[in-house]
């Protein structure tokens, strides 16, 4: 099968995934602009309150920003800031802690916030949602669910199958499966940006690195995006923790 070149670019967006956790979180020397702008004004220009660890409750969604070197390209291919996301739980051992996709053992909140670029937004279930969806039953339902997800390889290629995982898509599954939830509207790569100036810098760069022949559903394959879930209308504001 001759690999197309729509198909490469695919799979490059998709090595360019929210994973962070096996990936150096060294800041790059130069941030997105439209990354760096928000996470130098976030509180004020959008109004969230901040808060504190003690603000937190299991099964908080927290979006990131991340600082990985892809992150311009991530950015200009959803059009969003957000290019990771998690789920939040306490644990007795180690704290508030954040199920995320390759990270096999739930990483330490504090850790995760030295992993993005300013602030970092958390959202919740509505009041009303949760009361009558996120019971007791169903919080350890999730927990359990986001960890057995984050037992699966990492999905470089974001596809939307059960095999291998990215981080919106463990946020998602997990909520489908505890609370038959839907967290955020799926979309396709149709509706992604693919010719950014930035993206196609990066698919050059990775082009070698793809292997030879793979299958890939181009434009019709479901895709879920952190900005997705951050819009989602099932979730409210909780607000914005800072990095330290």
């Amino acid at each position: 099968m001759k690999t197309n070149f729509f198909a490469l670019l695919v799979a490059s967006i998709c090595l360019l995934s929210c994973q962070n956790a096996p990936v150096s979180t060294a800041p790059t020397s130069k941030s997105p602009e439209p990354i760096r702008r928000l996470a130098q004004a976030d509180a004020t220009d959008r109004n969230f309150n901040v808060i504190t660890f003690n603000d937190l409750q299991d099964g908080d969604v927290i979006f990131q920003r991340s600082q990985s070197k892809q992150a311009p390209a991530i950015a200009e291919a959803t059009g969003s800031e957000w290019t990771h996301v998690g789920l939040i739980f306490g644990s007795e051992e180690n704290g508030w802690v954040v199920y995320q996709s390759g990270a096999k053992t739930p990483t330490p909140l504090t850790s995760f916030l030295k992993q993005g670029i300013g602030g970092h937004v958390v959202r919740r279930l509505a009041e009303g949602v949760a009361k009558e969806s996120l019971t007791q039953k169903n919080l350890e339902v999730l927990k359990q669910a986001a960890h057995n997800l984050a037992q699966k390889p990492y999905d470089i290629l974001f596809q939307w199958s059960d095999s291998q995982i990215y981080c919106s898509e463990l946020v998602y599954k997990a909520y489908l499966a505890a609370t038959e939830l839907k967290i955020g509207n799926l979309q396709t790569w149709g509706d992604l940006k693919r010719d950014g100036p930035e993206l196609a810098a990066l698919v050059l760069a990775r082009l070698r690195k793809l292997p030879s022949e793979f299958n890939v559903k181009e434009l019709k394959e479901d895709i879920i995006t952190p900005q997705a879930q951050f819009d989602s209308d099932l979730l409210v504001d909780v607000g914005i923790l800072a990095n330290d």
